[in-house]
């Protein structure tokens, strides 16, 4: 039995012969590659991965504004591909939400800009809250907000399961700010997310971390709880 009907040979070649130059640095070559792709397969089965790379090529090759077009476009068509979250990533760098908004953030306007991302994150608009929270916690760390920032910078990845960043933004949290309130909230979310991977030993390593800080407070009894199963 053929592993690919005709047509998906096709397209299988088509990708293979774009990402070799795109690999190879052949910039050109590779942009047009992508582009004769997504022309004649734009719902094919590579097709998000194939806007992603022509954004790296385009952001490669200095065009920026087509780049940060074609990442837009993967996003919109794509929305839950992991490609799409990449793009996202991509964004984030050049200082721009998924919708294309320019962050302008700087010293005296911290509290509008967190404002605004907690706003974001109370609607569940994730990916708009992610990058603000992303550039206040990690440029502004002295800033009062920054504890908050990486809280629900976390928050946004845990409400999507998505437990290496909640880990990641978390443990930030507990090694820049060890005194902080959060802290507390912090190991507890940890400890759930090991606990979700089956990392049952880090689990309870991180619960027993929050009845070191606070036995008696609401995170506090339910890590007891967690540990008394």
């Amino acid at each position: 039995m053929k592993e690919y009907p005709l047509a998906n040979l096709a397209q299988e070649s088509s990708y293979y012969i774009a990402i070799t130059y795109y690999l190879e640095k052949r910039n050109q070559e590779a942009i047009r590659s992508f582009e004769g792709y997504l022309e004649l397969y734009p719902q094919g089965g590579r097709a998000a991965e194939v806007g992603y790379h022509l954004g790296l090529v385009l952001f490669r090759s200095g065009r920026k504004d087509e780049a940060i077009s074609t990442m837009q476009k993967l996003i919109k068509m794509h929305p839950n591909s992991p490609w799409a979250g990449y793009a996202r990533e991509r964004l984030q760098e050049q200082g721009l939400t998924p919708s294309g908004e320019k962050l302008d953030i700087n010293s005296s306007n911290l509290n509008e800009y967190m404002g605004r991302a907690l706003n974001y994150f109370n609607h569940d608009q994730l990916e708009e809250a992610k990058p603000i929270l992303l550039q206040i916690s990690e440029r502004f760390p002295d800033f009062k907000g920054a504890p908050q920032a990486l809280a629900a910078l976390a928050l946004c990845y845990y409400k999507v399961d998505d437990c290496l960043n909640t880990i990641k933004y978390y443990r930030k949290l507990t090694k820049r700010y060890p005194e902080h309130q959060l802290v507390t909230e912090a190991y507890f979310h940890i400890g759930l997310c090991y606990e979700k991977t089956g990392s049952r030993s880090l689990a309870e390593e991180a619960f027993r971390k929050v009845l070191e800080i606070d036995k008696n407070g609401v995170y506090g009894k339910q890590a007891a709880q967690k540990l008394n199963k």
